[in-house]
């Protein structure tokens, strides 16, 4: 699929929550080795999911990312059905794909080829839409920070 700024735009939300979910379990592994008389190797209480060690949460984490984008990138995508969001959750051992829709048979294909557990939940609409509405408020919440010199005013 040939990127355009349209399909960034639209992609580039998820790919940075996906990273920004990375990094948070990250920094937890990193806490968990900087307390003292510990290390995350040999501390496998404070590992959720049961896994045995943070690296094996964080194979686990990179393998529901790579399906994630395949997912993302699905063709036939469309306003009546497509991708609302992905939520990879190693801790419970699944990756949650919220689709607006029929699944298309292009999405059922990369699901049944999929490495790690997927599970699919309904969403009331597409990503797009989603991302449009975001937008929207966005937009709102810095004209009255305008408005208001610079304040966040509460009753609007």
């Amino acid at each position: 699929m040939t990127s355009t700024p349209r399909h960034l735009a639209r992609y580039g939300a998820r790919r940075n929550l996906i990273v920004a979910v990375s990094a948070m379990l990250a920094l937890a592994g990193a806490a968990v080795a900087a307390l003292p008389g510990r290390s995350a190797a040999r501390d496998t209480s404070t590992v959720p999911g049961g896994y045995s060690s943070w690296a094996a949460l964080f194979t686990v984490q990179d393998k529901m990312n790579t399906e994630a984008e395949l997912i993302r990138d699905v063709p036939g995508q469309s306003r009546a059905s497509g991708l609302a969001g992905v939520i990879a959750a190693p801790e419970q051992h699944t990756l949650m794909v919220y689709w607006h829709g029929v699944p298309s048979p292009e999405l059922e294909a990369v699901l049944a080829k999929s490495a790690v557990p997927v599970d699919v939940r309904p969403a009331p609409c597409p990503a797009n839409e989603l991302q449009a509405q975001a937008n929207r408020i966005v937009a709102r919440e810095a004209l009255i920070r305008c408005l208001a010199g610079g304040r966040l005013l509460s009753r609007l």
